[in-house]
Formats: structure tokens, C-alpha cells, sequence
């Protein structure tokens, strides 16, 4: 990139952008040749470092260098000899060029890599913001996605579709190590996963593991999309797994894309993480911030909001109650008028009822953003309740949750990134176009050691214990009301026994099903540990 003065007009923009810019000591041509050394530097420094930017420390590295440098080229100005105190004025004038500089680079090169959204929509810098498409382009692009055609989920087909590409969730790899990359080679050079008979009997039998953090993040993930789409009056579609038009090999599934062409976000992609476990600091990680631009370069569209959220659950439905935004005169802090949408500290929160299939496995149902008071839920968690047993699923319990942490930034689509880059990705996939061919067996990881156990999770109440087996066949639901827990039978003895504990049932048709209710049998790795 080739940094044109004369085609910036660094006066005109210099004076949109920082009017009260001054300085006493350098005159204005000064400035306009400081402007322009500092934009060659930092644009050499991208250039040297062209993976740089994704670094979520970015910003604060590439300031900390360009500084230094200028600062040590005008050292006889920053420490004349013959003046022995720190001259603060040469430095102060020298940041306020180095700033404007950095502005104009973000708003004329490469946009910042991420910008932190306010509960206002607004952002700290607006000009580096601007959607270069307009309304009708989105819509044609929007329209585009859609129409592409989708394998069914866990089919043949599907998972072929998959394999046959690097996706933006795991795109991070091809710029890490040699040790990262080579997981990835041996990922896509193994068979591919097939399934036989219905896909649907198939999905349905897979016991499911409720105790994961990724098990948490699916849960979670409708609430952080209901919860976004409240907050800025907008509405998420999804679009399935996306393959780039260009690159055959590259793909990505979205969250999702504002798809209301009234927001003032109507063709922003959303990208969430549910976090668990790890500090949320609004600078999206490495492996995110990838997985963003290769996900806009797939679908053609420029910007995208990346979403972290954090939940904390209420251990019952009274400290649900409790932890009200109404103050004690509120003349709707009274049983069935009280307001339930936000905490004591005016966060938002909510309920999900929790259901399970005749395989055991979990089926989610979301209270409403709009359903706002108690009596209001009471109707809406009854109508809900007929429905889903008459569709032969089984309530467990209503799980109480509300939004600990939300952060969303604004992440603008590099494109100058994504062309230099490239090729990593495409060295890559042509080794593992070969490898498939000729072998790929010498990057096998290296064998952990497996533990199985039989795990009994006990509790110290005093009440009854149920068990519940499901027929997968028939559907039935079979009590076991002995206050023991029995081994599973030879088939699944090596697996580990995962019970969950049951709420008392709210209304009085809920069958009284006790205090537990055993949904899966799972075995686990202990040399594996997830890493939110």
C-alpha cells in the first residue's frame, strides 16, 4: 500500500476529523510531513507483520512500537542537550500526530480490529464505522445466502459437505504452530463420519452430555440471540454451514445475520460465546477474531458483532423471585403482578423450561423477552407445558438464569488481511489433498490414556431418590423409587452414571416425578480439558 498525501488531502481531513488539533512547536507543513512519515511507518509494519492484526493485543503493540520510533527520531528534540528536565511539550505535540495518524490509517487502510458497541449503538470513533454497502446490496446478498442450497443436518451428505472444508471455527489453526496445524491436516484426512438408517433416530438416540461447557454455550446461545435481539430491536436469521464462492475449500456457519431490513443493523453478522469459565474483556481472542473474518469474506458482507455473554442460574425459583428490580413501595412487587424481567441490579433475566425426549436428551423451551411479569409467565409456562407433554416429552425442571456479563463489540471485515493471508490456508488444504492420497498416518497424536469409571453423584437430602428410564421405543417412563442407585446393565456398565436433580413441579398437573431424573451414561477422557 502506497501512502498518497496529495489523495488523502490530509488538510481536509485533518480538519473534519481534529479541528482543535495545534501544536507551537511544529509548523502546520511539519505536521503534514510527521502525518505522513508516521502513516508509512505503521503502514510498513503491517506490511512486515501481516498476521499482526489478529493478535488481541494488537492495538496496544503496534502503538507501543510506532511511538517508539518516532519518539527516538526526534530524540534532540525529546532530550537537547543543553536542556537537563524532560521536555514534555515536544512529546504531547508528537502524540497528538502519532493519534491523528492512527485515526486516519483505521478510517483510509484497515479498519480497527474491533470496536466496543454501546446500549446506545454508538461507537467512540463513528467514521471507522460506516457500512460500505447499502440497503439494496445487503438485501441481494442476503437473498443470495439463503438460496444456496443446504445438506441436511447429520446426514451423508452433511458431513461430506464438512469435511470437504476448512471452516471459520477452526480457520485459526492454518496460523498457529506446526503442532496446531498438523491437527488440522489430520482432521480433514481422516474418514469421513457416516451414519446409517434415519439421521433422525440417529440424532435422537446420541446421549448427550449436559455437564460440558460447550453443552452450556448451545443452551445459552437462543437466550444471547433473544437477549441482542431486544436490546437493539433487530431479528437474527440463521443460515446453516456457507461455502465460499472462490476459495472451494473455505466455509463457515454464522450465529447468525440481522435480517430486519428497519435495524441499523440489517446485514450485520452476530458471532456469540457463551462463557463459562474466563474473564471477558471485550477484545475478542485470536481464534474469534479469525473466525469472524473468515465468516465475512464467506458470506460477503462487512461487518460483524461478536457477542460474549455470561449466565449464573438461581438455585430455585424463590431466589428467582427475590432478586427483583422493583423497590418495596412498587405497587407491582406483589406475587403475581411482580415484574420478573430484571435483577436487583437491573440486569435481564429469565426461566427455561427444561424438557426431556423419550432418549433422555435435553429439549429446551425459552420464556419470551416480552413476557415481563409473573402472571403472565404462570399462563405462558402452562400452555407451554400441554404442548410439549402432548408431543411425549417429559418436564424435568424450569432452570432460573440471569446476565451476569454482556459484551459486544463491533469487528469490521479486513479484506487487506484476509488477501495476505490467504495463502497459509491454502498451503494447508493442498496438504491435506495430498496427504489424503499418499498418507497421512505420521501425524497421528500420540495416544492418551482413556480412563472409564462408574460414577454415582450423591446428595445429602433426606427426600426419595427416582430414577427414570425411558423406552426408546415404546416411550414409557419406567420409576425406580428405591432410595439406591442401581448399576447400569452389561451394555453401558463402563459408562459414567450423570444424574440431575428436579425442582418441585410449580402446577398441579406436573407429574410429581421426586428429586431426580436420570437423563445419560457417558464415558470421559480426563486428558481432555475444554478451554472456553
Amino acid at each position: 500500500m502506497d501512502i498518497d498525501v496529495q489523495e488523502l488531502n490530509l488538510k481536509n481531513i485533518l480538519n473534519q476529523i481534529r479541528p482543535d488539533l495545534y501544536t507551537s512547536i511544529f509548523t502546520e507543513q511539519d505536521r503534514y510531513k510527521l502525518i505522513e512519515y508516521v502513516l508509512e511507518i505503521i503502514n510498513d509494519y503491517v506490511e512486515e507483520n501481516t498476521n499482526i492484526v489478529a493478535d488481541p493485543d494488537f492495538d496496544d503493540i503496534i502503538y507501543e512500537d510506532i511511538s517508539d520510533i518516532i519518539y527516538e527520531q526526534y530524540e534532540n528534540y525529546l532530550y537537547p542537550e543543553y536542556y537537563f528536565t524532560y521536555n514534555d511539550t515536544v512529546e504531547n505535540e508528537l502524540t497528538e500526530i502519532i493519534d491523528f495518524a492512527f485515526e486516519i490509517f483505521y478510517i483510509c487502510f484497515i479498519p480497527e480490529r474491533s470496536l466496543e458497541i454501546t446500549s446506545q449503538n454508538t461507537f467512540k470513533n463513528p467514521d471507522s464505522t460506516k457500512n460500505t454497502k447499502n440497503k439494496e446490496d445487503i438485501t441481494k446478498i442476503i437473498t443470495y445466502l439463503k438460496s444456496k442450497p443446504q445438506p441436511e443436518q447429520r446426514t451423508n451428505e452433511w458431513y461430506e459437505f464438512r469435511h470437504n472444508l476448512i471452516t471459520a471455527s477452526n480457520a485459526y489453526k492454518a496460523f498457529e504452530s506446526d503442532a496446531m496445524k498438523n491437527q488440522l491436516i489430520y482432521e480433514k484426512c481422516q474418514p469421513i463420519k457416516t451414519v446409517s438408517g434415519s439421521s433422525d433416530s440417529q440424532n435422537q438416540s446420541k446421549q448427550v452430555n449436559i455437564n460440558t461447557p460447550f453443552h452450556w454455550g448451545q443452551k445459552y446461545e437462543p437466550v444471547s440471540v433473544m437477549i441482542y435481539e431486544y436490546m437493539y430491536n433487530t431479528k437474527i436469521g440463521d443460515f446453516g454451514c456457507i461455502k465460499h464462492d472462490k476459495y472451494f475449500f473455505l466455509g463457515a456457519s454464522p450465529d447468525g445475520i440481522n435480517i430486519d431490513p428497519n435495524s441499523e443493523k440489517y446485514g450485520v453478522m452476530l458471532e456469540i460465546k457463551n462463557i463459562v469459565n474466563r474473564e471477558i474483556t471485550g477484545i475478542p481472542k485470536k481464534e474469534y477474531w479469525v473466525q469472524t473474518q473468515l465468516q465475512m469474506e464467506t458470506c460477503g458482507l462487512d461487518e460483524c458483532d461478536f457477542l460474549e455473554t455470561r449466565f449464573i442460574e438461581y438455585e430455585n425459583e424463590n431466589a428467582f423471585l427475590m432478586d427483583t428490580s422493583n423497590t418495596p413501595d412498587d405497587s407491582t412487587h406483589t406475587n403475581n403482578h411482580q415484574s420478573i424481567e430484571k435483577t436487583a441490579k437491573n440486569e435481564y433475566k429469565g426461566v427455561i423450561m427444561y424438557f426431556a425426549n423419550k432418549d433422555g436428551n435435553p429439549f429446551y423451551v425459552y420464556k419470551p423477552m416480552n413476557i415481563k411479569t409473573y402472571i403472565d409467565f404462570q399462563t405462558w409456562e402452562e400452555t407451554e407445558m400441554e404442548r410439549l407433554e402432548s408431543l411425549g416429552y417429559i418436564w424435568i425442571k424450569n432452570l432460573y438464569w440471569r446476565l451476569d456479563c454482556f459484551s459486544c463489540v463491533l469487528i469490521k471485515r479486513n479484506i487487506k488481511w484476509f488477501n495476505e493471508n490467504l495463502h497459509f490456508l491454502e498451503e494447508l488444504w493442498k496438504t491435506v489433498e495430498y496427504e489424503r492420497v499418499h498418507g497421512y498416518a505420521h501425524r497421528a497424536p500420540k495416544s492418551s490414556k482413556k480412563q472409564t469409571k462408574n460414577r454415582i453423584e450423591t446428595t445429602t437430602s433426606n427426600k426419595s431418590i427416582c430414577l427414570i428410564k425411558i423406552n426408546s421405543d415404546t416411550g414409557d417412563v419406567d420409576f425406580d423409587q428405591n432410595n439406591s442407585i442401581t448399576k447400569e446393565s452389561d451394555a453401558i456398565s463402563n459408562d459414567a452414571t450423570k444424574t440431575v436433580q428436579l425442582s418441585n413441579s410449580p402446577l398441579t398437573h406436573k407429574p410429581n416425578i421426586m428429586q431426580f431424573f436420570k437423563i445419560r451414561t457417558q464415558s470421559f477422557d480426563e486428558s481432555k480439558h475444554n478451554t472456553n
